[in-house]
Parts: C-alpha cells; structure tokens; sequence
C-alpha cells in the first residue's frame, strides 16, 4: 500500500496577512516583556545598597564591608583624606589583623608626621583582587600604596586551591580583566562575566540574607539580626586565640614545590596591575612581605622554594619590604596571622620608617603627563 504525500494549499492572501499581523504582534510582546524584565531588574538593584539595614544584617564577607567603608569615607572622610599623605595598606586578611589604624594614626599623630594609615585587608585578597580594590580608593599625588603579600600568593595553584578568592573576582575586576587570567579555566572566565554589574550579585545575596532574617525575627520570634561590622577596618578581633599567651604552636606540611613566578601567574599579574594603577595616580609603590611563623620556614618550605622566593623578592624590579629579625611564635595565631604581641612589634617596625621618612618605595616620576616631586618625605 502506498500514500502520496498531498501538499498542503496554498494560503489565501486573507490568511497571509493574518500570519503576518500576529508573527508582528509576538514580536512587539517579546520586546515589551524584555523591556519589562530590565526595568524590573534595574528597579530592584536600586534597592539595594551597601548601607543598607538588610544588607548590613545579612553581611557575611570582609568585602562588602570595605565597600561600605570606602563610600561612607569618601563623603565624611574626604577632607582628612586629602589633608593627609596616606599609606594605603592593600592586601589579605595578614595585613588586616597586623595592625589598629586608630592606634598607629593616632602614634604618627603625637610624633608630629604628616603620614597617616588605612588598611584594607579581606580574606584571600591576594595581588590579584586587591588591585581591582585600587580603583574604588581615592589615591592621590603624593600618597604611598603598599602591597601586603606572603609567599604562599604565588603558588601555582593558588586560584584552584582558594575557591573563596575565585568568587570574588567579578566583584573587583571587569570582565575583560578577568578574561586574560589564563590561570582560570576559560569556561569559568566566562562563567564570571556572566556575574555582572560587579557588586549588584554581592549586595543582593547580603540584603536577601537580612531581609529574611528580619521576617523571622518579626514573624517567627527568632532572635533579632544584629548589625555586623566587620574587622576590616579599625577593628580587629580580640578573641582569645588571637591574643593567647604562647602564640600558634601548631605543625604543617612541607611546601616542596617551586612557586610560580612567571608573568601570568593570577598574583604576578596582581601585582603587576597594582604598581601601574599607583603610579599611574601619582603615588608610591611598595610591596610588603609580612613576617612568617618560624614553624612555617622550616616545616612549610623546602629549601629551593625558599631560596627561589628570597630571590625573586630580591632581584625583581618592585621594591619588596621583608620586616627583618626572627619573630617568635608567641607572635603569631596561626601561621601568617599576627596576634595581639605581633601587632606591638610590628607598630615598633613601622612608626620609625613613617615618622622617618624612610620606607622603601618606587616613586612615580609623572602624573596626567606633568611632572611630579617625590611624595611626601619619600
């Protein structure tokens, strides 16, 4: 048995024109509805800010809270900003918790300085995501920015190995920043610069979180959300393990691979990045290597990583700091973080290179094309 296919009729010219009316009409209605979408896409990020109730409630990272810090200080703090040559300390939790900004400033202050400090540090904000924070500070001719690093930064498997440093990424770098990390997969490169604007994904999950805690407080009777202040800033945290007498006494493996100091390195490129944007503003540029655990040199690095980083720290063109002496572990909470006897020593390092005029730094030579004198005492 066979069948013949029967081509379906030609359509009248009535029928035509109604296909057409109705193929422009979904046309019209899916342009309406994009519309739509981003109105109320953009309606809703309106809603969210940095200083907002919900978002401070819901706060659960160092870097929103720098962000907070950084738009609140650009309008309140902007005349002491400019009043001042600063040293903007940039880096990981390590310089975050190796000092108390109100104590050193208000040391400066008494010594009769011109400098002041503010510190910035985040957990894992190695070179590569403190050089997007470059951006946001208010650097100006005559201020000295200062680079917090610590060897395990340039590890070769530093992004793979530091999951929470990798999710920041949209929030500190473009995506065309991001896209030449050729440590990063390249589908995740992409993945990334699907996440943005920059901070809109960050604040939205914060102020979600705060919202939600708020409904439970008001409609279940849970406890009520407290305002959290992170210790990026001026605070640091007075728990007692930081602070406990006999410091971090702990053991770790060996490093025994070599660190991976070439140019694409993610912290190479970092650093990289933040000495031009300084520069480029008209500040000086250091890179600070903050003191290690004794137990780390002997029990975390084999002897050729150590050499390969204490020659790479002295042969590269950057100027790198390394705080001389050898610092008990009674200094220390872990490994790299220093405790409530650290941040003593290191004020008695610091305050005399400051007052002194005598850090360490690269001097920018031009600004917007004229000519520069030397930062302040540098």
């Amino acid at each position: 048995m066979s069948t013949s296919w029967i081509p379906e009729p030609p359509k009248t010219p009535a029928e035509l024109e109604e296909a057409a009316v109705e193929n422009e009409l979904s046309i019209r209605l899916q342009a309406v509805l994009v519309v739509a979408l981003l109105a109320l896409f953009w309606l809703f990020a309106g809603v969210y800010d940095l200083d907002d109730d919900f978002a401070r409630y819901g706060r659960d990272n160092d870097l929103s809270g720098l962000f907070d810090r950084i738009e609140q200080e650009s309008v309140e703090g902007a005349e002491a900003l400019q009043e001042h040559p600063i040293v903007w300390f940039v880096g990981a939790s390590i310089i975050k918790q190796a000092m108390d900004e109100d104590v050193v400033n208000q040391r400066l202050a008494e010594a009769g300085s011109p400098w002041r400090v503010r510190k910035l540090g985040f957990a894992r904000g190695g070179p590569v995501l403190a050089a997007g924070l470059l951006d946001r500070l208010p650097i100006k001719p005559g201020d000295l920015v200062v680079g917090a690093v610590w060897f395990s930064n340039f590890r070769g498997d530093w992004m793979v190995d530091n999951d929470s440093a990798e999710a920041l990424l949209p929030y500190l770098m473009s995506c065309g920043e991001i896209l030449q990390l050729k440590d990063i997969l390249l589908q995740d490169r992409l993945e990334f610069c699907l996440t943005h604007p920059e901070t809109f994904f960050l604040i939205r999950d914060e102020w979600n979180t705060g919202m939600r805690q708020t409904w439970n407080h008001h409609a279940l009777g849970y406890r009520k959300p407290r305002d959290k202040v992170l210790p990026t800033m001026n605070r640091h945290v007075h728990a007692k393990r930081f602070v406990k007498e006999g410091g971090f006494q702990g053991g770790g493996p060996q490093i025994d691979e070599l660190l991976a100091l070439d140019e694409d390195q993610v912290n190479v490129v970092g650093l990289r990045r933040m000495r031009e944007r300084s520069l480029e503003a008209g500040a000086a540029f250091a890179v600070l290597q903050l003191p290690m655990h004794p137990g780390c040199e002997a029990a975390r690095m084999a002897p050729a990583t150590l050499a390969q980083w204490t020659a790479y720290t002295g042969l590269e063109g950057i100027p790198f700091t390394t705080i001389p002496g050898d610092w008990p572990g009674s200094s220390f909470w872990d490994y790299q973080h220093l405790n409530g006897a650290g941040r003593d020593a290191f004020l008695e390092w610091l305050l005399p290179l400051l007052v002194n005029d005598r850090f360490p730094a690269e001097l920018p030579t031009t600004w917007n094309g004229a000519s520069l004198p030397p930062p302040v005492g540098l």
